[in-house]
């Protein structure tokens, strides 16, 4: 693999030098340059594939230098790291606005210099690579269409069970009779161009996914012309019908008077070397794809399988290899964790799905039943390389700690601060500043609350955070926990309700974490109720647990925000949304006492809200 090379552009040597070792010292080829033009003669005159380019230099400084490099050739997609020693708010306001992707402050420390350069370069391969992916697909639409134009037979793209068509093929004219301008502007309806006798027919076979049938269509010269029809489902790589295919032809010649057997054999002829050239499409994506795919027959028969299968599962040979052969022996040569989450991948077998650590890879599998129509035909399992998605998410995860944890001193000390300004009228601030100052110190409260949760929630992941179980009273928290929030369910209009048959409810846990658990989902609860709106604490036993409920008479979760919402950092778009660490404390709290909590919409429909529940 030829090594990526790194432009270095900064007026001061030792610095250039400096970088430059840091990043061959990393493996990247280095390009160097002391000021804004030779950047650009550099630019220009050979391969690079990153810069990191000085902000203060003279004459043609680096915001100036990154605007030119954007306009050459290839410059849009070259990342851009700016580098300065000035942190003032004006300064940083000029990076972000500028077209540069990223940027770091002088002194540059070198694992961060590393890290950022690797990831805008990962991300400029995987862009360059999707791009060569969306080329071939238009390559091999264009060759469908060349198909499409010259034969006879009519092809048709259209929405599931509609009579909107996304691609009609010329030979519709010529079997229609109209141009096919006329269906695609709505001057025409479908149906009208159909026989009345025919149209319930035709009707019925549009609503379903798979239909063969001849029908008559009307021609605007007078007459009619009989056509054979034979329609069928386009799947997704999920197993979801996204459009319809037909196949048309003209059947008038055998309808009324016969056709010769030498016509039938060619057209029949022609229509298979068609569905060949698709079957071929079919197979060069499934090959040339970078997910893994396996589908195995009803029978329990190897049927499709890609070299990324092979490759993520650890299993020997090439796809010709295992064509045909039993699923029970490429079961056998794969790691055992694979092949008991994949089990004997019965056609009765629910869908399934989930991560996995192999030999070669961290992967994401996923197994679902392939039906034509109604009826199943095999099942599909896919494997999704996630190593380096993972790998960032843990950079990302050790930068954030490392940065809250190093904020958390300062946040103190300015805390401290503003509240002895607060608490101190002898200093007789006026009115104005001492309602700013009031307005820092709830600022500050808010910040420091935002970095205790970032770190409460790294150090119950890592298991640094201790659970002192004692005998907990569930119900006196429920209602501590209430009378906390009663101020603020008054502001809103919104209602509390606490229910429960008994006067206590004694479980073994931390009180604080079950504390703050609570505080979160009912602070979220009556953040997303309107006035007028109720929220309800229940407590019960079910299956020997104790079962809290926090019940809502709110907007709901958006289904979009649903499968990620326990995840960090994840928050909807509403108004008034937190920072999305809440509802992932409660999840690692939780655990941590060895209990699930999860989400529910109320299972009557027409009410609104949601309802949060966990057990101990």
């Amino acid at each position: 693999m030829t090594s990526e090379h790194v432009l270095v552009v900064d007026d001061n040597p030792i610095v250039r030098s400096v970088l430059a070792e840091l990043l061959r010292g990393a493996g990247y080829d280095v390009v160097r340059a002391g000021d804004g033009p030779s950047a650009l003669e550099a630019f220009g005159s050979g391969p690079v594939d990153l810069v990191l380019l000085d902000v203060e230099m003279p004459g043609l400084d680096g915001l100036a230098v990154c605007e030119r490099l954007r306009a050459l050739p290839g410059g849009p997609d070259i990342p851009v790291v700016l580098v300065t020693s000035h942190d003032d708010p004006r300064t940083l306001e000029r990076l972000v606005a500028s077209p540069a992707d990223d940027f770091l402050r002088k002194p540059v420390d070198a694992t961060e210099l590393i890290l950022r350069v690797r990831s805008l370069l990962a991300l400029r391969r995987e862009r360059l690579e999707r791009r060569k992916a969306e080329a071939v697909l238009v390559r091999r639409e264009s060759l469908f269409r060349q198909v499409a134009e010259n034969v006879d037979i009519l092809l048709i793209l259209r929405k599931p069970a509609s009579y909107e068509a996304h691609y009609l093929s010329p030979a519709f004219e010529k079997l229609w009779g109209r141009p096919r301008s006329d269906l695609a502007s709505g001057k025409v309806h479908f149906l009208d161009t159909v026989h009345p006798e025919d149209r319930e027919r035709v009707k019925a076979g549009v609503e379903k996914e798979q239909a063969e049938l001849e029908y008559r269509v009307l021609l605007p010269s007078g007459g009619h012309r009989w056509v054979h029809s034979r329609s069928f489902p386009i799947l997704d790589e999920d197993g979801r019908v996204t459009r319809m295919a037909g196949v048309l032809e003209d059947v008038t010649a055998r309808r009324n008077a016969g056709e010769s057997l030498q016509r039938t054999l060619g057209e029949a002829e022609r229509l298979r070397a068609s569905l060949a050239a698709e079957s071929e499409i079919l197979n060069a994506l499934i090959q040339s794809s970078r997910i893994g795919i396996l589908l195995v027959s009803l029978r329990g028969a190897v049927q499709v399988v890609n070299p990324p299968f092979l490759h993520l599962s650890a299993v020997p040979g090439s796809p010709e290899t295992w064509m045909g052969r039993a699923y029970t022996d490429l079961a056998a040569a794969m790691p055992r964790d694979l092949a008991v989450a994949l089990g004997a991948l019965d056609a009765e077998d629910e869908d399934g799905g989930g991560d996995l650590d192999l030999p070669r890879a961290s992967v994401q599998w996923r197994s679902f039943a392939v039906s034509a129509g109604d009826r199943v035909v095999g099942r599909v399992v896919s494997l999704s390389d996630v190593s380096e998605e993972r790998q960032l998410a843990r950079l990302r995860d050790d930068v954030t700690h490392m940065m809250v944890h190093d904020l958390r001193g300062p946040l103190t000390s300015i805390h401290g601060i503003l509240a002895l300004l607060q608490e101190s009228p002898e200093i007789g601030l006026p009115q104005r500043a001492s309602a700013a100052v009031d307005a820092a110190v709830r600022a500050t409260e808010k910040l420091r609350g935002l970095v205790t949760g970032i770190l409460d929630v790294s150090r119950l992941e890592s298991g640094a955070l201790p659970v002192n179980r004692q005998p907990v009273d569930a119900l006196a928290l429920v209602h501590e926990v209430l009378a906390l929030e009663a101020a603020s369910a008054g502001r809103r209009g919104v209602q509390l309700v606490a229910e429960t048959g008994v006067p206590s409810w004694e479980v073994e846990a931390d009180a604080d974490l079950l504390r703050r658990v609570l505080q979160n989902l009912v602070g979220n609860a009556l953040k997303f109720t309107p006035s007028g709106g109720t929220v309800t604490v229940s407590l019960e036993q079910r299956d020997g647990r104790v079962l809290v409920s926090v019940k809502d008479t709110g907007s709901g979760v958006p289904a979009e925000l649903r499968p990620r919402l326990f995840q960090k950092f994840s928050a909807g778009t509403a108004t008034g949304r937190g920072s999305g660490l809440g509802l992932a404390f409660c999840r690692l709290a939780v655990e941590a006492h060895g209990g699930k909590i999860w989400h529910e919409e109320h299972e009557d429909t027409s009410e609104p809200g949601s309802v949060f529940r966990f057990h101990l």
